[in-house]
């Protein structure tokens, strides 16, 4: 497919809140929770909502890619959570960029943590099809808003954050694009509240799931078996070779998930990008934050073979190979 990045921009949250906090509030031993978490560092909002955040990172994203908000063929939405149910995240992206009179479509795609790669993969065959010229894809999680900061498992894991890419056509483009589901795995993540199962007329039920809870070893067990068959099929579908691959952009689930990935798909921990350290695991604004912070670092020139890899509540599995 003809696909280029024309530009890349994050947005951080303005609050930064290190993993000292997170021990002494836990009543456990100083680095306690880094070395659990791998995350010394991660932001949180202040004020802020995800539409903020994603319109902070657009905005910018489109003057690095010289182009005018009016110049897009789409805004696709891509987060974990969005900020509300109707109307979509992208909608309220959309309008704050000043498009509101414009008819430009504005749409969300949500594979929790994957939902960048499904947004990439659909802007992709689009633009490759000549329907589409320019596509902005924007994410922004605000995780802090459902966590529980006295559980020791999600509380020191996430942050906030938001980022978004410019897409156009170019030399570049998606070489294979999987995504398999495992729903044995279903309630390892889960976030109950903000749809139709639990009506705001029943508050006591809605309040009781509207804090996240994770299971990560449950998670951790479904993942663990099928990421290694997942890998082999879509480097194949690809004609990839492991050792071939320039860098390996995956998804900042935790600092042991990416030790177990890094182990189990026999990859050069060199190649691998991690951002997990300074910023926690942003849900689906991890993938494209931890992308464009590669691409800012000078790792993804031209011609460049990129590796996006990451798993999704659900359980789901997802990876795009991706020539820049």
């Amino acid at each position: 497919m003809s696909l280029t990045i024309l530009a890349g921009a994050e947005a951080q949250a303005a609050r930064s809140v290190t993993s000292d906090w997170f021990d002494r509030r836990l009543n456990r031993p100083a680095g306690w929770a880094e070395a659990t978490t791998g995350v010394a560092v991660r932001r949180f909002v202040d004020g802020e909502t995800a539409s903020d955040l994603g319109t902070r990172a657009g905005a910018e994203a489109l003057a690095r890619a010289g182009l005018r908000a009016e110049d897009l063929s789409a805004v696709i939405g891509a987060s974990g959570v969005g900020e509300q149910p109707i109307p979509a995240f992208a909608v309220l992206v959309h309008r704050k960029l000043g498009l509101g009179n414009s008819g430009i479509p504005a749409f969300d795609m949500n594979a929790t943590c994957l939902s960048f790669l499904l947004a990439l993969h659909h802007a992709a065959l689009m633009i490759a099809a000549g329907e589409w010229q320019h596509v902005l894809i924007v994410s922004a999680d605000i995780a802090s808003a459902a966590l529980d900061p006295d559980d020791p498992e999600t509380g020191p894991l996430f942050g906030d954050g938001g980022a978004a890419v410019v897409l156009g056509p170019g030399p570049g483009g998606v070489e294979a694009f999987s995504l398999r589901t495992y729903s044995t795995g279903a309630e390892a993540a889960w976030l109950g509240a903000g749809g139709s199962r639990l009506p705001a007329r029943d508050l006591p039920a809605l309040l009781a799931e509207a804090t996240f809870r994770m299971d990560g070893r449950a998670a951790f067990r479904v993942a663990s078996d099928h990421i290694g068959p997942f890998f082999e099929d879509l480097l194949a579908r690809a004609g990839w070779q492991r050792d071939k691959i320039d860098l390996i952009v995956p998804h900042q689930a935790s600092g042991r998930a990416l030790d177990l990935m890094v182990r189990r798909l026999r990859l050069d921990p060199a190649r691998v990008m991690r951002t997990l350290h300074d910023g926690g695991n942003l849900v689906a604004t991890s993938l494209p934050t931890t992308l464009i912070r590669a691409m800012e670092a000078g790792r993804t020139p031209p011609g460049s073979r990129v590796l996006l890899i990451g798993t999704g509540a659900g359980v789901s599995l997802g990876g795009v190979c991706l020539t820049l």
